[in-house]
């Protein structure tokens, strides 16, 4: 079990807004000592050493050094952005930047003699413009997950399969993806259910349904029925939706979960003997 203290201090780190890839912090008062570190999961208890929240110092030194020298890490903080921003504000600006006559990105195609479409406000583009935003907002919080879980596949079973001879692709295929089940599992299972709940996106982009109901989702026709004073079928929706992730990630678990390479043996019928008896 997670200490409460470790807790605390999570919420104190993301209470001073700490992204990072910034480097180890100096807490004044951190009450977790060099044991309840340890019981801590393995990720957590990295963060925690990153940030500066463990009384071991070489530790910390030592896990800050790795996460500097590993290049794959410098994402990190890009990749934060995404997550430390609010969806609301993410959605105003994204309606700014898809405005059929001012947009940014309209204003981009522009320069190469493309004329582009009414984002928000023509029914074959509405939903497409929320799918990209959505897109752009998971893809921060994947890439720290994947980050993460390259992190746990150790190098040297790569290197004893390129002295086999074995490819990139096969590397990647019967080492890395296994390895990765439980990162993948969990990404998808994260982003299957913030996309069946999707909600604020179509709220804020399109006014709440968009041209002839076209970014309408499962979330907003909930809020939509409850505003209308149709509980009844709000609640039926609401055990819909809940059955549908539960579905889907049952779905998601029978796919992605870790397997077992090894083949089960079949146990053989003993027959007696003709003519002896027991």
């Amino acid at each position: 079990a997670v200490p409460w203290q470790a807790l605390e201090l999570l919420g104190e780190i993301a209470a001073r807004g700490v992204q990072f890839g910034t480097g180890p912090l100096e807490l004044e008062e951190v009450d977790l000592d060099h044991e309840s570190l340890l019981e801590l999961p393995s990720f957590l208890r990295e963060v925690l050493v990153e940030l500066g929240g463990a009384e071991d110092p070489e530790l910390a030194g030592e896990v800050a050094a790795e996460w500097a020298a590993d290049e794959d890490l410098a994402l990190t903080p890009a990749a934060a952005l995404t997550l430390v921003t609010s969806i609301v504000a993410v959605a105003v600006v994204w309606r700014f930047l898809l405005k059929d006559d001012t947009g940014i990105i309209n204003v981009a195609l522009g320069w190469f003699g493309i004329d582009g479409p009414n984002w928000l406000g023509d029914p074959h583009w509405s939903m497409p413009a929320i799918i990209m935003m959505a897109v752009w907002r998971s893809m921060g919080t994947l890439i720290v997950i994947f980050l993460a879980g390259l992190q746990g596949v150790p190098a040297s079973l790569h290197e004893a399969a390129a002295l086999d001879g074995a490819n990139a692709m096969q590397r990647l295929r019967l080492i890395t993806v296994p390895i990765m089940r439980p990162t993948l599992l969990f990404g998808a299972v994260l982003t299957g259910i913030g996309y069946l709940q999707l909600f604020e996106e179509p709220l804020v982009m399109t006014n709440g349904g968009g041209p002839l109901n076209s970014t309408l989702s499962v979330s907003l026709y909930i809020y939509r029925q409850f505003g209308f004073g149709n509980y009844g079928i709000a609640s039926a929706m609401s055990y819909l939706l809940f059955l549908a992730i539960v579905v889907l990630t049952l779905l998601q678990f029978r796919l992605l979960s870790e397997r077992d390479p090894r083949p089960r043996k079949k146990a053989r019928k003993t027959t007696a003997p003709e003519g002896s008896t027991r």
